[in-house]
């Protein structure tokens, strides 16, 4: 998809769609993706409701970002790092992220 926002649109090869579990005016959704080292991934988010007065749906995109493997590595570190109990599995993961940013 690259930087071409045009395509990057619901529905598109290569997009997802997610849902957020909150319904509040103001939060924040996470996903999964898989991304290889010396890659780039690509994220934007939207918006979708329904015009209470037409009915008619209408999606509202942000602006596309583009984070490196790198980034997105060093992103799940400092997140991991914060967890105050974290599990068998959060240290593995912390372990193979501290191996991988280290090197």
């Amino acid at each position: 998809i690259g930087t071409d926002e045009a395509a990057f649109v619901l529905g598109a090869t290569g997009t997802g769609k997610g849902t957020s579990i909150n319904k509040a005016s103001a939060g924040f959704y996470t996903g999964v993706v898989s991304i290889n080292a010396g890659e780039t991934v690509y994220g934007r988010g939207y918006l979708i409701y329904i015009d209470n007065t037409t009915g008619e749906e209408h999606i509202i995109y942000s602006q596309t970002v583009e984070r490196s493997f790198y980034w997105v590595a060093q992103a799940a570190y400092d997140k991991y790092s914060a967890i105050q109990n974290p599990s068998e599995s959060d240290k593995e993961i912390l372990r193979k992220l501290r191996e991988f940013l280290n090197h």
